[in-house]
């Protein structure tokens, strides 16, 4: 035993390969004595005894064998041999169908309903991306936009404006943080004031250069429409505006409301919202907005698909009141 162990710990130590190729090159078997059972090698075929048939059964045991099953059936077994008990009842499986659209109203009060704390309310749009100026099978570049919904939801953004003369009352009456020029471009290099966005007119772009290492990001440029002629128009779009952005196959993906808002407030934001992406429609396409569902952020994926005839109606509406 202890000679079996040795050489099977060496071969194996020696990276010789598995049990059974060692104990084919060896023709030897390896046998583990227990207390209770001795267990021998498969490739030992002289030590194994062959066990004898067992007697047949008399006729008295098979008529016993009979009723026992006649009063125990046998459980029914399928095609696929997984064994059911009888006293299981069958199983229906029904496939999921989609929810039909609803009311954008009812969507709204069910995504309160839902929500666990205040939560932000979410309308997911997929829109058309077809554009009849570009070539057969090429897509519409990416909607970019920007809404101001009528009720606040959110803090609104805090704006500075460089400016000179009228400008700078028309920026402080939008509600602008700070507007000026030469004192507030001191502000900013010394870091005392906290701003989100800068904008400026296109007559002092010179004069802030040397602000724009302070800047830098937030310098005012003409990419990102941050140069401005109406000053209290845009001090008003990006205080309280909201940017939104289609990906590559047209959905977008904004808030308009809390759960906590009533739902005369939560529907005109969201007609507002609906009213400024149909804006960005190219052509005479009744179906620009293709899809629409609302949710909370909490929700389940997928939200509340509304109908789409509803909300167009109820815009419409709004528009002639």
């Amino acid at each position: 035993m202890m000679a079996s162990r040795a050489l099977w710990r060496s071969l194996r130590c020696t990276g010789s390969g598995s049990r059974a190729a060692v104990l084919a090159r060896t023709g030897r078997s390896l046998r583990f004595n227990t207390t209770t059972t001795t267990t021998t090698s498969a490739t030992s075929s002289s030590d194994t005894t062959a066990v004898p048939p067992p007697p047949p059964a008399t006729e008295s045991e098979q008529q016993n064998e009979g009723a026992a099953s006649q009063a125990n059936p046998p459980a029914s077994t399928n095609t696929t041999g997984f064994v059911v008990p009888n006293d299981v009842p069958p199983v229906r499986f029904v496939q999921r169908y989609s929810v039909e659209p609803i009311n954008h109203m009812l969507a709204i009060r069910t995504a309160r309903a839902y929500s666990i704390s205040n939560e932000t309310l979410r309308a997911h749009i997929k829109v058309s991306m077809h554009d009849k100026t570009k070539k057969k099978g090429r897509p519409r570049d990416p909607i970019r936009g920007m809404v101001i919904l009528p009720h606040l939801f959110k803090p609104a953004q805090k704006v500075i404006v460089f400016a000179r003369g009228k400008d700078i009352d028309d920026a402080l009456e939008a509600g602008a943080t700070a507007a000026g020029l030469t004192d507030l471009m001191e502000q900013v290099v010394d870091g005392d004031i906290d701003f989100d966005v800068a904008l400026a007119t296109a007559d002092v772009m010179r004069d802030i250069r040397a602000a724009g290492r302070s800047l830098r990001q937030r310098m005012p440029s003409a990419k990102n429409g941050t140069i401005v002629e109406n000053v209290k128009e845009a001090v008003l779009r990006f205080s309280r505006g909201m940017l939104y952005r289609t990906d590559a196959h047209g959905n977008v993906n904004i808030g308009f409301g809390k759960a906590d808002q009533s739902m005369d407030v939560l529907q005109e934001n969201l007609l507002a919202l609906t009213e400024n992406v149909l804006e960005h429609n190219l052509g005479a396409r009744d179906k620009f907005i293709e899809q629409m569902y609302i949710s909370s952020d909490h929700a389940r994926s997928g939200g509340l698909e509304i109908r789409r005839s509803d909300l167009l109606s109820a815009l419409a509406a709004s528009k002639n009141a």
